[in-house]
């Protein structure tokens, strides 16, 4: 049994509820009328990557060796279908990301890979500007229980 599978078997029993903040703000939604920049720290990422399945987000993920793991980490879906992935650095991911972004939401953790934690660079909100994409904050939490 690879690490992937590992990893990913645990949030098998995890049940997923999406509160949009904004009209369409939902990733898992097929066919969405507005494309978002879905973002969120750095230490959501483990739960992020496996909460649900869209074929309409892609995500933004850096050429460094962490980046690397995270896209053969979530690999193919169950379904067949493999995530759409930005792998670039700078200026380069940058033209990657507006052209992802004229059909599918993205994916992007706007605090960067090497921090400040929880400090939003610049970088995601020149990518909102320019593509006409709104910047929609996600975030995962654990339910009380019931």
């Amino acid at each position: 049994m690879g690490a992937g599978v590992e990893i990913r078997f645990p949030f098998l029993t995890q049940r997923l509820t999406v509160r949009a903040a904004h009209q369409g703000g939902n990733p898992y939604v097929r066919n969405p009328a507005e494309r978002f920049l879905f973002c969120g720290w750095h230490e959501q990422l483990l739960f992020g990557g496996f909460a649900g399945r869209s074929r309409h987000l892609s995500a933004l993920i850096s050429q460094h060796r962490t980046g690397r793991w995270w896209q053969e980490l979530l690999g193919p879906n169950g379904d067949g279908h493999r995530p759409g992935f930005v792998l670039a650095r700078g200026t380069r991911a940058l033209r990657q990301a507006m052209e992802v972004t004229r059909t599918r939401h993205m994916a992007i953790t706007p605090d960067g890979p090497r921090g400040p934690r929880r400090v939003l660079k610049e970088g995601v909100v020149y990518l909102a500007s320019r593509t006409g994409c709104r910047l929609c904050r996600w975030r995962a939490r654990q339910a009380a229980p019931s």
